[in-house]
């Protein structure tokens, strides 16, 4: 893990995900480094096997709002102009607590002025 963290450091990403990969297949269980996985993955292009990193790495701690990795997380998927399950991102972290309702807002706006989704309801 620490190898893979400087290489990320180092904007290695190909050899970051490698190391990573190799990581956590050997069971394993790290949030941070699902969340690094998932970084050096969408920047190697990979986004759907980054938005499972990104999701193991939010379900390991489902009770709080893990502000670095979701901002990250939906960075890369509007990046990839992935709208939809960036906008189902910050709602649903917004749910996690009424005192988040505004959390990445102007991502938020963004994402349903470019859509022309509705607004959903922050709290469900």
């Amino acid at each position: 893990l620490r190898l893979a963290k400087l290489q990320v450091n180092r904007s290695e990403f190909q050899q970051a995900a490698q190391t990573l990969s190799v990581f956590l297949s050997s069971g394993q269980q790290d949030p941070e480094a699902n969340y690094l996985f998932g970084k050096s993955l969408a920047e190697i292009g990979r986004i759907d096997e980054a938005i499972t990193q990104f999701e193991s790495a939010i379900a390991a701690k489902p009770e709080v709002l893990q502000v670095t990795v979701v901002q990250n997380y939906v960075k890369y998927l509007l990046k990839a102009n992935r709208n939809d399950k960036a906008l189902e991102v910050i709602s649903r972290m917004r749910k996690l607590d009424e005192t988040k309702a505004n959390f990445m807002d102007a991502e938020f706006k963004l994402i349903t002025g470019a859509s022309g989704a509705r607004r959903p309801n922050p709290k469900g």
